[in-house]
């Protein structure tokens, strides 16, 4: 199925809002305009659940990225104020004031009964809604989440290594020590296998992961935003290893372990045109 075939909510949208556009008063427009953002955001969300279902974690991350994004650039044109005040009424203590008012028999009186409704007023509500705030919101949590998982589909076989070893130190910092290496996980064929897995996972993000991105988000621009922090992330989790290798092993079996200069992975996660870390 075309990438469209699964939602066409952004379309319709976007299509009746257009029409609307220059047709209606400009008050009624931005009504509707607000409910129509509104639905179609909360319609992107659902439907990227779909995709995630049908396709996988990461065709319902770029899926909902994508249209979001789409959403929001679209919308620009349409000169009009997104938000609007909304008035909500509380009759819960008037109900409760009728209550009493009954039990009590002061409903038999006009005046006793006009003075218990009197005392208890609805209470009253205002909240201001901004579906394109809303929109912004959802996109912000959209690619947030799509950079945890691409982190994390790189950086896994390091990260858990690294969670074996700081439950060891205690710390989070790494250089466990030298007693580090006594633990099965972390012998030096461990370590060695450990940084075979990493290399692994960077030529497969590469090979696989980046030309989906490219399928999903055309802008290179907006690859490239994604891209850096997921680059940041990774070299992150990589430099707590690092440290807990050089603590526990010797210069040479560093050498024998195959293990990767921190300069050396960031070459290999120049992704496109990232840039590099400050």
């Amino acid at each position: 199925l075309a990438l469209e075939a699964w939602c066409r909510v952004l379309p319709r949208t976007l299509g009746t809002l257009s029409q609307l556009y220059r047709t209606v008063d400009t008050k009624i427009f931005e009504g509707l305009a607000q409910d129509a953002v509104m639905s179609c955001t909360e319609s992107l969300v659902a439907v990227a659940k779909a995709v995630e279902k049908a396709r996988g974690k990461l065709d319902g991350a770029l899926f909902l990225v994508m249209h979001l994004l789409k959403l929001r650039e679209q919308i620009v044109p349409f000169d009009v104020d997104f938000s609007s005040n909304e008035i909500q009424l509380d009759f819960s203590n008037t109900r409760s004031s009728l209550t009493r008012m009954f039990h009590s028999g002061a409903a038999n009186s006009w005046s006793g009964a006009l003075s218990s409704l009197a005392g208890a007023p609805p209470k009253v509500y205002r909240t201001q809604r901004n579906s394109k705030k809303e929109l912004e919101r959802e996109l912000k949590h959209a690619c947030e989440a799509l950079i945890l998982l691409c982190a994390a589909q790189i950086a896994e076989p390091v990260a858990a290594w690294v969670r074996k070893a700081d439950a060891i130190s205690g710390t989070g910092g790494g250089g466990a020590g030298k007693g580090l290496r006594e633990n099965v996980f972390a012998t030096p064929d461990k370590v060695k296998d450990t940084c075979k897995a990493l290399r692994a996972a960077v030529e497969g993000f590469k090979s696989d992961t980046v030309p989906k991105m490219e399928l999903y988000l055309a802008n290179p621009q907006t690859r490239s935003v994604l891209l850096a922090p997921i680059r940041s992330a990774v070299l992150d989790t990589y430099s707590r290893f690092h440290a807990h290798v050089n603590s526990a092993f010797l210069p040479e079996e560093y050498v024998a372990m195959q293990m990767i200069p921190p300069e050396d992975l960031a070459a290999l996660l120049l992704l496109e045109n990232t840039p590099p870390p400050p």
